[in-house]
């Protein structure tokens, strides 16, 4: 059997189509109908999970992706077979939750279920969420975004009623709610609808203001290793920089930590590990080339410098030799036989 082809209708910019898509009907949806002049029809219907609802007279009607509009031509059509010159009207009495997949660079993709009274996930800014579930509310409950989400350029994917399996696409600016105020981007979701969140690269003073952002946590975790006085996991605020990573975890080792040559080692949500290595500077303002801001879950490695192996080395040399030579009289004979 032929796989049924999708449609996708899409938009560079945020749009009256979208902006303005009714309420599309579905399961777990609880409406009311009434015909005008026949009250004794009027009843309280709910969408079941095999998409069909009884009407009185009737009987069992698939009205499941379908606007109110589109169910009131549907009905009106079916009902003119026993009632002359029906008018119908439905009406929502008990919306269903919106079930929407978030994508990309948020902190912990998903399938979530949003209701009129949510929590939000955000790390350090917690909070309610009540009313109609917007796209701001969907990224508090996924969490919040990662410090190179691209705020500006958020891809929202919307299925088209009707049988035809078709969906339109949208580009909205969340951070222009935060920065202008304009609240038209924060779309109302719809039940199916995928948000993608695109990573974008910043300076890292911009990433320092978006971590201001309440979609953004207050903390994150770093993994200390290596030539420090004090390793260890270490909470930190959301993109401290290298330097002041380093400082929390008691400064470098001196003479023994390798100073030019620090690595930052990052997890991908993909699975794949990259490294960059960053010559210490505690002086050095937060740069990505020079002194980033780092990530949740990233590992800070201080590699041991070439004296400090030395030294290693030597003591390592000098343990089957103990109560014997110590360790000077040990450096002693190798000098004298060089």
């Amino acid at each position: 059997k032929e796989q049924e082809k999708v449609e996708y209708i899409s938009s560079n910019i945020i749009d009256e189509d979208i902006q303005s898509n009714e309420y599309i009907l579905g399961p777990g949806d609880i409406i009311e109908l009434k015909i005008f002049d026949l009250p004794e029809f009027d009843s309280e219907i709910k969408i079941l999970n095999d998409n069909t609802s009884s009407f009185p007279l009737i009987g069992n009607v698939e009205i499941y992706n379908l606007t109110i509009k589109q169910a009131e031509e549907k009905l009106t059509k079916l009902y003119k077979k026993d009632i002359i010159n029906p008018i119908i009207t439905l009406g929502i009495i008990n919306a269903r939750p919106a079930r929407i997949t978030l994508i990309g660079a948020v902190q912990r993709p998903g399938y979530y279920s949003m209701t009129t009274n949510e929590s939000s996930g955000v790390e350090g800014k917690a909070g309610s969420i009540s009313g109609l579930p917007t796209i701001v509310d969907a990224l508090k409950k996924g969490g919040g975004v990662t410090p190179d989400a691209n705020l500006t350029n958020i891809i929202i994917r919307r299925r088209l009623p009707g049988e035809k399996l078709a969906y339109k696409e949208a580009r909205v600016n969340i951070l222009s709610l935060f920065e202008e105020g304009d609240i038209d981007q924060n779309l109302y979701l719809f039940d199916g609808d995928v948000i993608k969140i695109e990573t974008a690269q910043f300076d890292a003073d911009r990433i320092s203001e978006l971590s201001a952002l309440n979609l953004a946590p207050d903390f994150i975790s770093v993994n200390v290793v290596g030539e420090v006085e004090k390793p260890g996991i270490k909470e930190i605020k959301a993109n401290a920089s290298l330097s002041e990573v380093i400082m929390i975890a008691g400064g470098i080792k001196q003479w023994r930590a390798k100073k030019a040559d620090i690595e930052v080692i990052r997890f991908a949500k993909n699975g794949t590990v990259s490294k960059k290595s960053y010559s210490l500077n505690l002086s050095q303002n937060v740069s990505n080339t020079k002194n980033p801001p780092l990530k949740d879950r990233d590992i800070v490695f201080v590699k041991t410098s070439n004296y400090g192996k030395a030294t290693d080395a030597m003591t390592e040399l000098a343990k089957p030799l103990s109560g014997v030579l110590n360790i000077y009289g040990l450096l002693k004979i190798i000098s004298d036989g060089l």
